[in-house]
This record gives C-alpha cells, sequence and structure tokens, in this order.
C-alpha cells in the first residue's frame, strides 16, 4: 500500500505488516459497506508537525478520525 501526503505530495511505502493491521482494524470496526464509504487521507512526517495542530482539533472535535501509522519513503 502507498500513502501520499496531501499536502506536499510525497509518497510512503507501507509493509505487508503494515497493511495488513490496517486491514484487521478496519473489518473489526467497519461493515464491508462502511468501508467501501470510507476516505483516507494521508500525511507525512516531514509536514505532520505544521498540520499536526489543525488535523489533532478536528479530531478532537469528532469530524475526523487520525491513526497514526508508521512507514518507510520510497
Amino acid at each position: 500500500m502507498t500513502i501520499k501526503c496531501n499536502h506536499c505530495g510525497g509518497e510512503s511505502s507501507l509493509t505487508e505488516m503494515e497493511t495488513s493491521q490496517i486491514a484487521r482494524d478496519l473489518d473489526d470496526q467497519y461493515t464491508l459497506e462502511e468501508q467501501a464509504n470510507l476516505t483516507f487521507s494521508g500525511v507525512c512526517s516531514d509536514c505532520w508537525q505544521q498540520q499536526a495542530p489543525a488535523i489533532i482539533a478536528r479530531a478532537r472535535s469528532g469530524s475526523r478520525r487520525v491513526i497514526l501509522v508508521r512507514a518507510t519513503a520510497f
């Protein structure tokens, strides 16, 4: 799985284990229909410092759910 940063456009690759864990977490929490309607966005570690306050505020308000995933850049 590859994640593209919404801010700088940089790409990061997740390992097979990280991808599998995300899939298991989604299966545990959402039906297949709910998963089909989810929208994912990403922020790389370089942009996180700048974007974190706004992302955290949206998560606290309930308008976003934030999951931290470590990935390797390629």
